[in-house]
C-alpha cells in the first residue's frame, strides 16, 4: 500500500478506508506518507435492503450529531440509491447539511480522522 499512498498523496488527493477490514492498516500508513485520510463511520448498505439502509443511516446521523462530522460508504445499488436519495433530501429540515467527504477533509485531525474504537 505504500507506494499507491505515496502516488496518491503526490497526485494530492486522499483517502478513504471503507472501514470493513480490521485489519487494515490504512490509518496508520497513511500519516507516514502525508496523504490525508478518513475511515468510514459506517457501511450504510452492507445489508442492501431499504430497512437495513434507513437503520444505517439513521445511525449515521446519530454519529453526525454526537461528533460533528460522519462518513458514511454505500454501492451504487438501486436500493442504496433510492433510500439514500429519499434520507438526503429530508436532511436539511434536520438541521444536518451532507457534505463530500473533500469538503470535509480540512476539519479532520491532522487530515486523518479521528475514529470511534
Amino acid at each position: 500500500m505504500t507506494p499507491v499512498f505515496r502516488e496518491i498523496s503526490a497526485r494530492g488527493l486522499f483517502y478513504v478506508d471503507d472501514g470493513t477490514s480490521a485489519r487494515s492498516l490504512a490509518m496508520t500508513l497513511a500519516p507516514e506518507q502525508d496523504l490525508a485520510a478518513a475511515r468510514a463511520d459506517i457501511v450504510i448498505d452492507s445489508t442492501a435492503e431499504p430497512g437495513a439502509i434507513e437503520v444505517a443511516l439513521t445511525r449515521l446521523e446519530a454519529i453526525a450529531r454526537d461528533k460533528g462530522l460522519a462518513i458514511g460508504v454505500a454501492s451504487p445499488l438501486p436500493a442504496s440509491v433510492e433510500t439514500i436519495g429519499r434520507f438526503a433530501r429530508a436532511l436539511e429540515a434536520r438541521g444536518i447539511a451532507l457534505v463530500p467527504l473533500s469538503a470535509a477533509m480540512p476539519k479532520l485531525q491532522h487530515g486523518v480522522a479521528e475514529q470511534q474504537p
